[in-house]
């Protein structure tokens, strides 16, 4: 039986289940709108092969939004449990990093249609045991906050790495050389990146950190952030080895 003050954490946990549903689904549901937009003209046009690949994408869309439900699920209904609500399990962190990027470039694009994107560059990531569908939210995120902040910059880059040098840890880092802003470790919400008429430009700024941290902390890690303005910024991840 809950006591009173896990009961109100529980509350608040499902409270803010809705607001992060409502942000992390909304790329994909631009996105699959967009391939399917795209579908129904290459139909018009008769272009078998192109409307056989929209379809795919989206059906790839569907499958990776079953998957953010599932793991802001478990963020919601997590109370101080972490290892008994994570589904760790060893996984291609490449092909994670691959979906997250296709998801993050695609979103963007759907809600920024005709802004141009940084230049995005994976390094190998290698395997690990982790909890595949929280990885892929934190990526998705931070990937779609370095890419949605540096649009239409001159040839920004953003970066997907990880660190080989720590077998004490996962250290994962998403790097861009664009604007940056005024934050560093402490920084908590998204919005640090942001002034009020970036918020008003660019779709769901200020949610994006927050469940990375609550992802993070759910694996029993930490979120680092440095950054400086006009330098760039450095989102790093860090997960104890399992």
């Amino acid at each position: 039986m809950l006591n009173s003050d896990d009961f109100e954490t529980r509350l608040h946990k499902l409270r803010q289940f809705p607001l992060d549903v409502a942000h992390d689904l909304r790329g994909p549901l631009a996105g699959i709108g967009m391939l399917a937009t795209t579908a129904q003209e290459h139909l018009q046009c008769d272009d078998v092969d192109a409307v056989r690949d929209a379809l795919q994408r989206i059906a790839h869309q569907v499958r990776s939004s079953q998957q953010v439900l599932d793991a802001l699920w478990r963020l919601a209904d997590q109370l101080g449990r972490p290892l008994g609500s994570l589904e760790l399990g060893w996984c291609s962190l490449d092909e994670v990093a691959q979906a997250a990027a296709d998801e993050a470039q695609l979103a963007v694009q759907a809600q920024l249609p005709g802004r141009r994107l940084p230049v995005l560059h994976l390094r190998s990531l290698g395997h690990a045991c982790v909890d595949r569908g929280l990885v892929h939210v934190i990526m998705v995120n931070l990937i779609c906050n370095a890419l949605k902040f540096n649009l239409d910059q001159d040839a920004v880059h953003v970066q997907v790495s990880r660190d080989e040098g720590r077998s004490d840890a996962l250290v994962l880092d998403v790097v861009d050389d664009g604007v940056g802003f005024h934050g560093d470790e402490e920084a908590g919400e998204g919005s640090v990146r942001q002034s009020p008429e970036q918020r008003e430009a660019v779709p769901g700024g200020g949610w994006g950190l927050s469940i990375v941290r609550r992802a993070v902390d759910l694996m029993g890690g930490r979120l680092e952030l440095r950054a400086a303005p006009g330098r760039g910024a450095r989102a790093r991840v860090v997960l104890p080895a399992v």
